[in-house]
């Protein structure tokens, strides 16, 4: 189910709603496992949504069609996606982290 609406988003405001979805189905055992499957179903999947995460919350910075509200909406939805993505244990023992950190500071802070 999360491949089906992963692979279903064409634009950032679908984007932004998976994103916001990321740390409530990480909350629970059974949306870890629904987790799993999804970033298991080829090696580039979880690289591909870090940088579409990535993508959308530099875009913040430069998103002249979203006011400041809806922008700090999006940061916040991006960052909570990202937090909870790096607090599953297998986040550490793998090397699919492409996301360069000082970058998006840079963009947003």
């Amino acid at each position: 189910a999360v491949s089906w609406v992963y692979d279903r988003t064409t634009d950032d405001r679908e984007l932004q709603e998976f994103i916001g979805s990321i740390p409530g189905l990480l909350s629970c055992y059974d949306g870890q496992i629904a987790w799993r499957v999804f970033v298991s179903k080829s090696a580039g999947t979880a690289r591909e949504l870090e940088a579409r995460i990535s993508r959308l919350l530099k875009a913040c910075a430069a998103a002249g069609y979203l006011d400041r509200k809806n922008r700090q909406l999006r940061a916040t939805l991006c960052i909570d996606a990202l937090l909870a993505i790096s607090s599953l244990p297998e986040f550490f023992n793998s090397s699919s982290s492409n996301i360069e950190l000082d970058e998006i500071h840079g963009s947003v802070g």
